[in-house]
């Protein structure tokens, strides 16, 4: 996905290495790191891939190779980790990721190298073992991934694999892997829970074998249990209370049933139906209901409530009782005798809503009391003693009345303006709950201020999917509706709070400390203190996600603001564990906001970083590594990868990359590795070609595996420098990837570092080589055909799945060609591209133009009779029949994306 370094909406990305320095050797004999560096390829020039890895196809045959493309170093060895035989009973994983959710940032390498953490296509994740010695992932007596018959307490079946939850491995202690939220272990959707695993100590037949225990839970940090209101009571700055709506504040179903027109935010609370009972928000308004009375118990169950339809009533649950969370913004008070204001006369209880109480109280509407709907990892913490994460309970949302002034739409965007006060959320937009559907592909939030926003949507057309006056901004409990980033820090047995709506942080200590344990307080209890409003920032946004592998600081990014908010372009930097507690420093902006990032022990690193000089002497700079203990931060922040050679003319980039390169390559790079936690060791990942997505390069460094040094730093008052300042980019080896699958991991070969510096694992579909996600080879149609059928005879011959390369221009193409093409935007959003195939050609062969046909992003995939672009026409002509467009029924044979491993070379 890409995002401008203006956006709002930003990608998940995670941190870098904790822990002791690490060195010497474990009993397996595995060299931890080597402080001389790499050896790899550190060249500039252009370096194609090779063929696809021979690797085996559906199931893996054991080899290894190198990549032998590049003309000077030592190349890394590359090795095939997963297969579809590793998860018994869950034969139809459509493939493996390696990554954090599309973030190449996360810990999920054990410190030891023998276990990593993988993620499955169909939302599972799962642990494997891997020997850094045979280079082979699996048990090493059954091949599988971890199964919970290794669940040393009360073994489990070998046929299920054990579910360990989007989690982290820490960096000390190997094998020690936390989580939040649910696991085979925990249904609750805020409890933390610590695996200690064997990675490879005893007998192999030990290996793997895990115990588990709770040691956290959030809900000791989030407002959902608090009392309710009452009169004549003392309130602190700062705490909060529930109010439930009455009957008078709700709508009713008549009895006997009758129509009803509810307004659009309006709340119904079924007397019956759902245990325990749950409320639902009318989403969206066309008439009246049926008459008759919902079946409302078929959508109640689960944490992330269902949406029913009642005549022209789009019902949605909200996971709980109409009853809401207030946190008193005011001033420290005493309540009044009566009960105050808490829902406006709309009977809509809205997020930042205010009620007035006597004594200089007012409480601010923090979302509904029901427990969280959505969580995001942070990470573990230093000695995984500090894991922190996000959470939403904000599933009633943001509903009103917008006065939408004007709509726009050219090309890619959409831009959408509106009076008064607004709320905004974004990514995908959903306004009065439906998509701007007339756009190509997802909707992401670039830019907004307090009247304005602007969505890329792919290709737009001149409407606008509906959208009109009146129409609302709404959340839904999802990724980028939450306002609480919780931190709990063992060592204390303190859970911190930073609610990004009110700008308050919060502090809950248990009385006896640790010994009282972080999940109940055993033997004391939680007291709470609330310190703001913070004065470091200004700006009150939703939560896409936080990250912090270390815990001194918190990277909460933000996806879309609330109100008129000011907002500086990037993260919030939260110092949650900062004493004694400084409002103006407590939590901060970066001033910038990168594609994608991670968070070292004490700076903020980030690749492809716009503001710097493109062209000093015939030299470059590309990464950028902020200070994070040093207010105000440095803008532009000083830069670690630059003055490497570059060029001002037209790509091809043969000899040396542009300058810039901001527009032609992006990264998920991770610095995890990072001995001593002193900051000064490469970072390491996936970078690939983000303006065509083609596997074949057309400058250094696309489509690969590569390592950054992030020493010596430049700072950006020193510019122009006109000669190299030693910065080194080594170079592992190529993805080999088309990037044709339907999963955004996989489209970018996001990857995951060893904490040793030893490996990198990297998703990818190896120019379809594995496999269809179902295992079924795609066919040729006989007649009319169907999604995801060939129209011809494919060449090369016999594909094992339904995709190809990226088109090129100026290209000879034959009749049985498959490509994807060149939409980077349409892409991005993790969707799968239309898929075309040649059916003709002309009388002198088939030849590509120098752009690509504009046919190719408008067409989808008939029947029966299909739709074809014709492109350069005339005796070269080519004709182009669209086989797929998502998401179709017969998708099954899209190309299969797996998990593959360098070593690399020391």
């Amino acid at each position: 996905m890409k995002i401008s370094s203006l956006a709002l909406l930003f990608l998940s990305c995670l941190a870098c290495a904790q822990g002791q320095a690490r060195g010497g050797k474990f009993s397996g004999g595995q060299v931890l790191f080597n402080s001389g560096g790499f050896s790899a390829y550190t060249g500039e020039i252009v370096v194609n891939p090779p063929a696809a890895y021979s690797l085996g196809g559906t199931t893996k045959n054991g080899n290894t190779t190198t990549d032998t493309t590049y003309p000077s170093g030592n190349p890394a060895t590359v090795f095939r980790c997963t297969d579809v035989n590793m998860t018994p009973g869950k034969t139809t994983v459509p493939g493996y990721n390696a990554g954090e959710g599309g973030s190449g940032a996360a810990d999920l390498v054990s410190p030891d190298d023998y276990a990593l953490r993988l993620e499955g296509s169909s939302g599972y994740y799962f642990i494997t073992l891997f020997n850094p010695n045979t280079l082979v992932c699996g048990d090493p007596t059954t091949g599988n991934v971890i199964t919970q018959d290794k669940n040393i307490a009360s073994p489990g079946s070998s046929s299920s694999v054990e579910a360990f939850g989007g989690g982290t491995f820490g960096q000390g202690t190997p094998g020690i892997y936390t989580v939040g939220g649910q696991t085979t272990r925990s249904t609750s959707a805020t409890q933390i829970t610590q695996y200690t695993i064997n990675t490879h100590g005893g007998a192999t037949s030990t290996w793997g074998q895990f115990t588990w225990a709770p040691i956290a839970d959030a809900i000791n940090a989030l407002p959902i249990n608090s009392a309710a209101w009452t009169a004549s009571t003392s309130y602190a700055y700062g705490a909060t209370v529930t109010y439930a709506m009455t009957s008078g504040q709700l709508v009713t179903y008549p009895t006997p049933p009758s129509t009803i027109t509810p307004n659009v935010g309006d709340l119904v609370q079924p007397a019956s139906g759902c245990s325990p009972t749950t409320a639902f928000k009318a989403i969206t308004v066309t008439g009246p209901t049926s008459g008759s009375t919902p079946n409302w118990n078929s959508v109640c169950s689960g944490t992330q409530i269902g949406s029913i339809t009642d005549g022209g009533v789009v019902w949605k649950g909200i996971g709980g009782p109409a009853v809401f969370v207030y946190q008193n913004t005011g001033t420290a008070g005493t309540s009044g005798s009566s009960t105050p204001s808490f829902v406006p006369a709309s009977n809509h209880p809205t997020l930042l809503t205010t009620a007035t109480d006597s004594g200089g109280i007012v409480w601010t509407n923090i979302c509904p009391a029901v427990s969280p709907t959505w969580q995001s990892w942070g990470g573990s913490g230093l000695n995984s003693l500090v894991p922190s994460e996000a959470l939403s309970t904000c599933t009633y949302g943001v509903h009103q009345s917008q006065n939408i002034t004007g709509i726009a739409v050219s090309g890619g965007t959409a831009t959408i303006s509106w009076a008064g006060t607004s709320f905004l959320k974004a990514g995908p937009a959903t306004i009065s709950g439906a998509s701007v559907s007339a756009c190509n592909g997802s909707v992401t939030l670039l830019t907004a201020n307090a009247n304005t926003a602007t969505f890329s949507a792919g290709s737009c057309t001149a409407s606008t999917g509906g959208l009109a006056a009146g129409d609302v901004f709404t959340t839904n409990g999802d990724q980028g509706s939450g306002i609480f980033a919780v931190e709990w820090d063992g060592n204390l047995n303190v859970y911190h709070t930073f609610n990004t709506a009110t700008l308050i942080q919060t502090d809950n200590l248990c009385s006896t400390g640790p010994a009282g344990g972080g999940v109940s307080c055993t033997g004391g209890s939680f007291s709470s203190t609330a310190h703001g409003p913070l004065t470091g920032t200004a700006c009150t946004a939703f939560i896409h996600n936080v990250k912090s592998r270390y815990g001194q600081y918190v990277i909460v990014a933000k996806q879309g603001t609330l109100g008129p908010a000011t907002c500086a372009n990037g993260s919030y930097v939260w110092r949650a564990q900062q004493t004694p507690f400084a409002a103006s420093s407590q939590v901060s902006e970066l001033p910038f906001q990168p594609n994608h990032w991670d968070d070292m022990r004490n700076n903020f690193f980030a690749v492809t970083v716009a503001g710097y000089p493109a062209n000093v002497s015939g030299y470059g700079s590309f990464a950028v590594k902020e200070p994070l203990g040093t207010l105000p931060f440095a803008f532009p922040p000083p830069t670690v990868w630059a003055n490497f050679p570059c060029s001002t003319s037209s790509a091809p980039y043969t000899s040396i990359p542009p300058c810039q390169e901001q527009t032609y390559v992006d990264s998920h790079l991770s610095c995890a590795y990072n001995p001593g936690m002193t900051d000064t060791w490469p970072c390491m990942g996936t970078m690939y070609n983000l303006l065509t997505l083609d596997i074949k390069p057309f400058m250094a460094w696309q489509g690969e595996e590569i390592g950054v040094s992030t020493t010596p730093v430049i700072p950006y008052s020193s510019f122009p420098v006109a000669a190299p300042i030693g910065n080194t980019v080594y170079r592992f080896g190529h993805t080999s990837n088309w990037n044709t699958s339907g999963t955004f991991s996989a489209q970018f070969a996001i990857s995951e570092v060893a904490p040793s510096g030893n490996f990198i694992f990297f998703t990818t579909d190896n120019q379809g080589t594995f496999g269809s996600i179902t295992g079924s080879s795609p066919t040729v149609c006989s007649g009319a055909c169907t999604n995801g059928q060939l129209a011809v005879a494919a060449v090369p011959a016999s594909p094992s799945c339904v995709g190809g390369p990226v088109w090129e221009p100026n290209h000879n193409y034959v009749v049985g060609n498959i490509v994807i093409p060149i939409t980077a935007g349409n892409a991005g959003s993790g969707g799968t591209l239309d898929i075309f195939q040649v059916v003709s050609v002309g009388s002198s062969g088939g030849v590509s133009g120098a752009t690509q046909p504009s046919g190719f992003v408008s067409a989808s995939f008939t029947t029966p009779t299909p739709t074809q672009v014709t492109e350069n026409a005339g005796v070269n002509q080519v004709v182009w029949q669209d086989i797929y467009t998502a998401p179709g029924a017969n998708g099954g044979s899209l190309c299969r994306n797996e998990v593959l491993g360098m070593k690399l070379p020391h």
